[in-house]
Formats: structure tokens, C-alpha cells, sequence
């Protein structure tokens, strides 16, 4: 709980505005704070309304998206699909939920263009590198593998599939300790034999 000074409102708004700023950026706070609002993430020209809450958990308080709302705002976007279990780890993660949600339409919405100029581009191959590699390259190897492994829980793949998914996406965070650009990045898809850029390449 905060104290509110009412002689010293001005000193009271401050330390609240701090600590919602502090929950706001680590993600948690060491104190027993209650906080509702619905937040609004703007993707595309879609502007779309998510509920956000604290959560108490050992005497901290964390900042949580609903993850029923995360899930439903991806069906709203073109070009992104995510799982349930992808919904609820972004759900934990606030302040980064939008960044992931853009690179995981980005990585969907570029195969398919590359794909629309060349039908026998590996757009499964590059859309899971290139969407590893980002996430890598903004929040680290340690998220980015609980994010797409989360991904792989949809149940539209194939097992065959799903293994070549889950060995590009560690390609893509391997890639990461470099930096590369869109043209590099395709470049490496189609020409790097470590690649696996068809299920019927899985033995």
C-alpha cells in the first residue's frame, strides 16, 4: 500500500506516479499496489483496447495484459496468428506485447510478399528466421525461444513441420549475434545449406 499525505498531495502524486512508472517499466514492483485501466495498442490503423491489471504474487505486484484480449486482438490483425500459450506470455510481458505482436505480423506479412514474387521461395523458412532473429535482436535468446516455442503449440502443423520450425527459429537466434539486414537475411535462407526450408527435408 502507498501512503497518501494529504497535507503533501503534490509529494503523495508524485511517489505513485513513480512507482506506476517503475511497474510500468520493470514489469513489477516490491509493494501491494492495485491497478485496472484498459490500454490501448495501436497496430496498424487498427487501434484495438486491452485490459491491463496487477497481479500479487509474494508480496510483488505485477503488471499484466489480459491474455483473452491479447488473443482476440491478434485475430483482429491481417497477417497474424498466435497460440494461446504465445497470448499468455505476452500477457506477463506489457510493455513489450506490441513490439512482439509488430514482428510476429512482420515476419508473416514479408514471406508471403516474397512469396508472391517467387512461388517457390521458402516463405515458412524465412518468416520463422526472420522472426526469431527479431526477436532475438530486441528482447534476447532467452524470450524469444519462449515465444516461438510457444507458437509450435498451435495445432495446424504437421510434426514434420513443427520440428523445421523449431530448428529455424534457433538458426534465426544463432543469426541474431550478427546484424543483418531484410536482403542479408533472405540471402542466408535461400543459400545457407544449414537451413532446412522444407518439411520433406526432415529425417
Amino acid at each position: 500500500n502507498i501512503p497518501i499525505r494529504l497535507y503533501d498531495l503534490k509529494e503523495s502524486g508524485e511517489i505513485v506516479v513513480n512507482k506506476l512508472m517503475t511497474l510500468f517499466q520493470e514489469n513489477s514492483i516490491p509493494d501491494n499496489i492495485e491497478f485496472r485501466a484498459d490500454a490501448l495498442l495501436n497496430i496498424d490503423t487498427q487501434t484495438i483496447r486491452v485490459r491491463m491489471f496487477t497481479e500479487k504474487i509474494d508480496g510483488r505486484s505485477f503488471l499484466r495484459f489480459d491474455e483473452n484480449d491479447i488473443l482476440n486482438a491478434s485475430r483482429e490483425v491481417p497477417d497474424m496468428e498466435i497460440s494461446e500459450q504465445e497470448a499468455d506470455l505476452i500477457s506477463q510481458s506489457p510493455a513489450r506485447a506490441l513490439h512482439i505482436l509488430k514482428i510476429t505480423r512482420d515476419a508473416k506479412r514479408l514471406s508471403q510478399k516474397e512469396k508472391s514474387k517467387d512461388e517457390d521461395f521458402p516463405d515458412d523458412a524465412f518468416k520463422h528466421i526472420y522472426w526469431s532473429y527479431h526477436l532475438t535482436k530486441k528482447f534476447g535468446p532467452d524470450l524469444a525461444k519462449e515465444i516461438t516455442d510457444a507458437h509450435e503449440t498451435l495445432p495446424t502443423n504437421t510434426p514434420q513441420q513443427r520440428q523445421m520450425d523449431f530448428y529455424n527459429n534457433g538458426i534465426g537466434r544463432q543469426l541474431a549475434s550478427k546484424d543483418f539486414d531484410l536482403a542479408e537475411l533472405k540471402r542466408i535462407v535461400l543459400n545457407n545449406p544449414d537451413i532446412i526450408r522444407s518439411p520433406e527435408e526432415i529425417r
